[in-house]
Parts: structure tokens; C-alpha cells; sequence
């Protein structure tokens, strides 16, 4: 038996493990370094995997022989690093199946365009609301922490 199904994991949760391990623990794609402190222009980009995409070693290290050869920095998550990420995944995606209809009826009133503080249906507490009047998008915040937090 699977070490997923011994422990009464869902697929999807399985999946969340291990798209966090694809990544090393310093990559940051946004950032003009990685966390170890490599820059942009000094990361390392070799082929890995079945299409030989040039993401190695930060995305999918793992599956080269030594990813250490590559990048002396590199480090794979922890499983308990995954499971914290995918636990925190699901229950994001648990907070937006309760807040949706809530937002759902809340867009609708007019005016379109409006600010609004509301107590959260996820967990009571306050749940900042706005609208944007050219397009109608919201944002939404709780001020409670790991609660609801997005911006269309």
C-alpha cells in the first residue's frame, strides 16, 4: 500500500506534496536572487526531466543525478515542509468554498464600487471588502491570520 493511502491522503493533497518538492527550498522566481543568495545571472539552468526544460536545479533538481554538482545550494523540502504547505493549500481552498456565495451575493449589491467591513462566514472575525468600480473585482481580507486573504 501507498504511504499516501496508509495515511487516508486525497489525491489532490498528494499532489500539492509534490509540486512543493519540485522546488528547491531557495528559489524565489520573483526575486533577483534565490534564497542562498545566487543571483538571476549567476543561477545555474540545466535540462531536466522528460521535455529537458533548462529548470534545473531549482525547479525539478531532484530528478538530476548529483543537483549538488549543479548548485552547491541546492536543498529539496523537507516532507513534513510539504505537508505543511499542502495542509495550508486545502485549507485555503476549504475557506474560499465557504466564503464564495457569501462574495457571490455581496459583488451584486449595489453600488458597484464600495468598501466594506463584514464579519467573516469562515471564522466570525472581521473580513475587509471592496470593490472596484471599473470592473467590479473585489478584494477581501480577514484580519484573522491564515483566514480568508485575495484579490481578483
Amino acid at each position: 500500500m501507498r504511504r499516501k493511502e496508509l495515511l487516508g491522503l486525497s489525491k489532490e493533497h498528494q499532489e500539492h506534496i509534490d509540486f512543493h518538492r519540485n522546488y528547491c527550498v531557495h528559489y524565489q522566481p520573483r526575486e533577483p536572487q534565490c534564497g542562498a543568495g545566487v543571483s538571476d545571472k549567476e543561477r545555474p539552468r540545466v535540462p531536466v526531466g522528460v521535455k529537458g526544460i533548462k529548470w534545473g536545479p531549482c525547479i525539478e533538481g531532484h530528478l538530476l543525478g548529483d543537483p549538488l554538482a549543479v548548485c552547491p545550494h541546492w536543498e529539496r523540502p523537507s516532507l513534513e515542509a510539504a505537508e505543511k504547505y499542502a495542509d495550508a493549500v486545502e485549507k485555503s481552498m476549504r475557506n474560499m468554498l465557504v466564503v464564495e456565495p457569501f462574495i457571490g451575493r455581496w459583488r451584486k449589491r449595489l453600488p458597484i464600487g464600495k468598501d466594506e467591513t463584514v464579519e467573516c462566514p469562515v471564522c466570525q472575525g472581521k473580513l475587509h471588502l471592496s470593490q472596484a468600480a471599473s470592473n467590479g473585482h473585489v478584494r477581501a481580507s480577514c484580519e484573522t491570520e491564515d483566514c480568508v486573504r485575495f484579490m481578483e
